[in-house]
Order: structure tokens, then C-alpha cells, then sequence
């Protein structure tokens, strides 16, 4: 498609049932930027606008979730605050969960129990990355906690094959996902970085 305009999919060319889950851990108060609520909220509203989502289909796990306590560094201004709950400004709530380990890691846990064959999982991430050397690497959390590469791979493998799983990685070391996940069926990643 030229120009500006996402491309618009066709629900009726799924068999099954959609999935997007949106990952913003921030790490912590003073590493968690603005820019990283502004791609959640782009993903989402490109989800719901151009792709026809429901928000019904969509979970978002993002920093401390609903608590009403700071969380978000506003710089390049000055201060903090706390991350708006209304991704596309419609003044509902589009999400309440925080992206602790055990949320995240139960949010992946639901796909593998709920996911079937004939089903299009999506997964956005981004925020902090970090290495342990190599290719071992991990997405940051909230609060410090982290999701490392293999844990990770090992919700997309239990996921069924015939599934299609496409996931996005924004953060930094990013590209050392792909090892672990190279060799799971209809699995597409696309990264920011390499490891």
C-alpha cells in the first residue's frame, strides 16, 4: 500500500480466533519514557483503526498497570506521572495490568491454554532490553524483574504449531530472541537490533 496508509486486513481470511498482546515494562520509574506508553498506544490504535482488532482481543501489560502512582519519566520534560490508561482517546480504560514477570509470564501462559491451529497471535514489545553475553538476552520488566529469551521462546513453542505467531521486538538486544525462537512453526520475528 503507498503512501501512509497501514494495510487493512480482511477478518474473514482467519479461520480462528486474533490475539495481540502489547508489552511495556519501563523497568522502573526513571527508566520508564514516555515514548515507550506512545508505541503501545500506536500499536493499539493501528490494531483497533487499521486492522480491525476489537479491543476485546487485545492485552495490554504495561508498567505498574492501573496503579495510580507515578511510573513515567516524562522526559524530554521535566517530572513524572502516572501513564494514562486510555491508549486511543476514547476515555475508557484500555488497559489495567502491570508488566511485573508473573503478569506477563500468566498473560503468555492464557495463550498457550486458550490459543488453537487455526489462530494469529500477535505480540509487541518494547522498553529496555539487556544481555547476559551472547545471544542470552532478556526484555526488562516492571520493577526491575525481566523476561529472558528462552523463558519466552518456551510460551511461543508450547503455542500450537499450526498457530501463527508473529512478534515484534523493539528494545534494545532484541535480535537475541531469535535464536530461541528459530525452528518453532509459523513463527515470524522481527527485531529492532540484533543480539
Amino acid at each position: 500500500v503507498g503512501g501512509n496508509r497501514l494495510a487493512v486486513i480482511d477478518r474473514s481470511q482467519f479461520k480462528g480466533d486474533r490475539y495481540a498482546l502489547l508489552i511495556s515494562g519501563g523497568a522502573s520509574m526513571g527508566s520508564n519514557y514516555i515514548r515507550y506508553w506512545n508505541d503501545i498506544a500506536f500499536i493499539y490504535r493501528a490494531l483497533v483503526n487499521y486492522y480491525g482488532y476489537s479491543e476485546s482481543e487485545i492485552v495490554v501489560c504495561m508498567s505498574d498497570g492501573d496503579n495510580p502512582a507515578n511510573d513515567r519519566n516524562r522526559w524530554p520534560h521535566s517530572g513524572y506521572d502516572s501513564s494514562p490508561l486510555d491508549l486511543d482517546g476514547d476515555s475508557d480504560d484500555d488497559y489495567s495490568l502491570d508488566a511485573t514477570y508473573a503478569t506477563v509470564t500468566g498473560e503468555l501462559q492464557n495463550l498457550v491454554d486458550n490459543v488453537t491451529a487455526d489462530d494469529f497471535v500477535f505480540i509487541f514489545t518494547t522498553d529496555h532490553g539487556g544481555s547476559s553475553g551472547g545471544q542470552n538476552v532478556y526484555l526488562n520488566l516492571w520493577n526491575g524483574q525481566t523476561l529472558p529469551d528462552d523463558v519466552f521462546a518456551g510460551y511461543i513453542d508450547n503455542l500450537p504449531d499450526g498457530a501463527t505467531k508473529v512478534i515484534t521486538m523493539e528494545q534494545c538486544y532484541s535480535g537475541g530472541f531469535i535464536d530461541d525462537l528459530n525452528g518453532i512453526p509459523n513463527t515470524i520475528i522481527s527485531t529492532a537490533c540484533a543480539y
